[in-house]
């Protein structure tokens, strides 16, 4: 099987007047995988195949403040050793030196997804190349993540994904995903619960195909 494309983001910040919207930009990242704006993805994907624009999903904690301290963080995984690092938003638009918060992470694709779960605090999605298992990390609102809830296999046929909104129009997000053989574009609907629901697959003429489960 061919090296999957790697995706390494952050997702989007879905409201566009949140005051924070730049707080978390650190002034530089070395030897990061980091993320690129999974907004421009979501965009991108939305316009690329006619499905129209994303909405902001109206729910709490869709933003990246994973300490609950009002400030904008960053969750990234250095290329060297695979460490998963945290670093605090400190308001200034810089972050400190970031801290190691687990092991193990150089096969994962991470996104900063927002709050996936419905409790007001952001999760992280990440997917394991080695198996193409895809996981929801869910915030545990002190900067730490709990128990991981497996989404199920498949998903490293899969070119990129995105949470970068709300493509349903239910108020929730999903993830938006592009696969590798073919480039078809794949909508997940999100639960609500950290979990999707079967995938479409929008059309050039706004029409949906619904696929049997919510793996690929």
């Amino acid at each position: 099987m061919d090296e999957p494309a790697r995706l390494t983001a952050t997702s989007p910040r879905r409201h566009e007047d949140d005051r924070m919207n730049h707080r978390s930009r650190p002034r530089r990242a070395p030897r990061l995988a980091a993320a690129t704006a999974a907004a421009a993805l979501g965009a991108a994907l939305l316009t690329a195949f006619g499905a129209g624009p994303a909405q902001a999903a109206e729910t709490p904690g869709d933003h990246f403040d994973y300490n609950g301290d009002g400030y904008q963080d960053l969750y990234s995984v250095r290329k060297s050793d695979g460490a998963l690092l945290f670093s605090a938003g400190r308001g200034d638009e810089t972050l400190p030196a970031p801290v190691s918060v687990a092991s193990g992470w150089g096969p994962m694709d991470v996104v900063m997804a927002g709050d996936l779960t419905g409790d007001g605090t952001p999760d992280l999605l990440a997917r394991d190349n080695r198996t193409g298992t895809l996981y929801t990390y869910p915030g545990d609102g002190a900067g730490g993540l709990g128990p991981r809830i497996n989404l199920g296999t498949g998903w490293n046929t899969m070119a990129a994904f995105s949470s970068a909104g709300d493509f349903t129009g239910d108020g929730l997000l999903d993830i938006a995903a592009v696969r590798k053989s073919d480039g078809q574009f794949y909508v997940f609907p999100g639960d609500g619960d950290g979990t999707f629901g079967a995938r479409t697959a929008p059309g050039i003429d706004g029409s949906a195909r619904t696929g049997p489960s919510s793996t690929p």
